[in-house]
């Protein structure tokens, strides 16, 4: 089915109207989508805020962040902003305009995948197919991702039906051009989230076999085109996926499988089917507006309207999608599944943490099948009532989940605080006892601290936290320390350890007891101690002797050390050792980085060095460059002798 480049171009603008609606809440009050204190303000934003900072103000880009958790590898983190290209908007704009314009341009995007699934998959007419886009804009589990901040999976949502559109053409058409609009698709969502890569990829192959098995047509070309699709997208990933298989290995998410931890938990079969038709029919509102993981509604009308759809579908068809939404329900109801204690024993299951991430799949299934009613229904009197009953249901649901209250903490460190510390001199991390920095500000002040909130930290790192801050814990955490311990554990911290991480000052409402923090401020209820224990980024050591050793360049990459008239020929760098961290004596000699027991960087420094460059320059990443640069090429190649006739794509 031909459709013009007019009529896609008409689409994506009334997708973008529409989105605007969805989006209204916070027009009318943009501290909804900005200042929740979510992972938009805590983590997204001053990682978008460190990259743009370093590539604009400091020539850097940036491999390494500093700034959180005594430094990673900001290259290997799968939530990393670097290399994903629609990115490039945060460079020219403010951040805050460039994230709303980013989720307005990628929801209308996934409306127009949507509609051309509509067409090209099933055939169905230009309003129903736009009616289905419209469904999808307004799905409450988007809204749940645009209260919760978690951009990511903003992003990764736009590009799942291309994913199965291309799917689909790569099957029906057997052409090269819909095999590059997979790759790029699923690409965008490795780079975006990867876990929903995990989902989309998963039953993009599910889908391929199921045509195959459907339409009884097994050709070697479509599965060979197919594969090359698969292979392509990992081998354009690589510039990343390389560094991020090898740091996994010394990640925390190991702990996922020796302690597992899988959301949501339901209390049950009643708390799924509430949460999953209309919370606000069958739930009271204070309990509905609870947990994120759990806002997964797919409407009662528009579940009550599928249902009608699927009457229209034959039997094969029907088995097929019974199969599918049963599989995703009995993964989705976690704790409730029949099959928990099996799927708990799965480290694929455990890794995915969030068993509703598999909702999308939920998602596009309804809305097919409504529109599928929709187009097939003898009435079509009832074809705009309808609609408008259904998506209004839908926005309803997405408005509340938007506009939820803001609960916004009262236990975070004033302004002055900030500005007291970033107006003091030197290169120092600082450490709050209860988490009172906010991620966003200490980015703003370019305050480096030893706590920190990721995805991921560093096994040897994420153990040594626990002398750092004097307590225990042994599970998977995205918090360093645990925001339980941190509030309510009363942390007392050794001021012995802190200095050799660098920590000149410690942050706390309750009072220190080592007699080595020395009370210097204190701003509202927070005191604010000096460590005399301090020690500089970078010294040399001999048993308990230490001498300040020089930095005369430092970035995110590459630290520069002065070597001379040294203490001794042992230098340490108050910085986490990670695996990727080469160093170079004058510039050209290689010297050796080893991990010392407090999991910093050390060397051993020749007597006649001057100096001492360090650079954060992994193998796998010029690796990656390497086969992620050729991959592009053979993209380039695939697209330029493909027949003209055949771009449609």
């Amino acid at each position: 089915m031909s459709i013009t480049r007019s009529s896609l171009l008409t689409v994506f603008l009334m997708n973008m109207c529409f989105s605007l609606v969805l989006l209204f809440p916070v027009i009318l009050n943009p501290q909804f989508l900005f200042s929740r204190n979510n992972d938009l303000q805590e983590f997204f934003w001053p990682l978008y805020y460190f990259a743009k900072d370093q590539i604009l103000n400091h020539s850097t880009f940036p491999l390494w962040n500093n700034l959180i958790l005594s430094g990673y590898p900001l290259l290997a983190d799968p939530q990393s902003p670097l290399f994903y290209l629609p990115n490039l908007i945060f460079l020219i704009l403010p951040i805050n305009l460039a994230f709303l314009l980013s989720f307005i341009f990628h929801i209308s995007l996934g409306g127009v995948g949507i509609y051309l699934c509509g067409k090209k998959v099933f055939n169905f007419s230009f309003k129903t197919s736009l009616i289905s886009s419209l469904m999808y804009i307004s799905a409450p589990r988007l809204a749940s991702f645009l209260e919760a901040g978690h951009a990511g999976q903003i992003y990764s949502f736009a590009w799942v039906p291309f994913v199965f559109l291309s799917t689909f053409q790569t099957f029906k058409t057997k052409k090269l051009s819909w095999s590059i609009v997979y790759i790029l698709s699923l690409g965008s969502i490795f780079l975006t989230h990867t876990i929903t890569f995990l989902v989309t990829l998963s039953f993009s192959v599910i889908f391929f076999l199921s045509l195959i098995t459907y339409f009884k047509r097994y050709e070697l070309k479509t599965v060979a085109i197919f594969i090359f699709s698969v292979l392509l997208t990992f081998s354009l990933v690589s510039i990343v996926l390389l560094p991020q298989y090898e740091w996994s290995k010394i990640t925390t998410r190991n702990l996922l499988f020796t302690n597992p931890q899988v959301y949501p938990i339901w209390h049950s079969v009643y708390d799924f089917y509430s949460m999953s038709t209309n919370p606000y029919i069958f739930t009271a509102v204070s309990e509905s507006i609870v947990d994120t993981e759990k806002w997964i509604p797919l409407g009662l009308i528009s579940i009550i309207i599928s249902l009608l759809g699927f009457k229209y579908l034959n039997l094969r068809l029907k088995i097929l999608t019974t199969l599918i939404i049963s599989s995703v329900i009995l993964i989705s109801i976690n704790n409730l599944s029949p099959f928990y204690n099996f799927l708990i024993k799965q480290n694929l299951y455990d890794l995915f943490r969030v068993t509703t991430r598999l909702w999308i799949i939920i998602i596009l299934i309804t809305i097919f099948l409504v529109a599928n009613f929709l187009e097939k229904n003898k009435s079509q009197a009832l074809f705009y009532p309808l609609s408008f009953i259904i998506i209004l249901e839908l926005l309803i649901l997405s408005w509340m989940k938007i506009s939820s209250p803001i609960n916004q903490p009262q236990d975070l460190a004033p302004l002055s605080l900030y500005n007291f510390l970033s107006n003091q001199t030197g290169q120092f991390r600082v450490f709050c006892t209860t988490k009172c920095f906010s991620q966003k500000l200490t980015a703003i002040y370019n305050l480096e601290t030893i706590e920190g909130y990721n995805t991921l930290q560093q096994l040897n790192y994420y153990k040594h936290s626990w002398e750092l801050t004097k307590s225990f814990w042994d599970y998977y955490t995205l918090s360093i320390p645990p925001f339980g311990i941190a509030k309510f554990s009363n942390i007392q911290p050794s001021a012995d350890s802190l200095g050799e991480y660098n920590v000149k000052y410690v942050v706390s409402p309750h009072a220190l007891t080592d007699q080595d923090f020395q009370l210097v401020n204190r701003f509202k209820q927070f005191n604010v101690y000096l460590n005399k224990k301090f020690r500089p980024r970078a010294y040399f050591v001999d048993n308990n002797n230490f001498q300040n050793a020089a930095l005369t360049d430092y970035s995110p990459n590459q630290i520069t050390i002065s070597t001379e008239n040294k203490l001794s020929d042992q230098l340490i760098i108050s910085e986490v050792y990670s695996p990727g961290w080469e160093a170079y004596g004058d510039g050209s000699k290689k010297l050796e980085v080893m991990e010392t027991p407090n999991a910093l960087r050390s060397i051993t420094v020749p007597n006649d060095t001057k100096s001492v460059i360090l650079k954060y320059q992994p193998k796998s990443f010029f690796y990656g460059i390497i086969i992620s640069t050729l991959s592009i090429f053979l993209i380039l190649l695939t697209f330029l002798f493909t027949d003209k006739s055949q771009n449609e794509a």
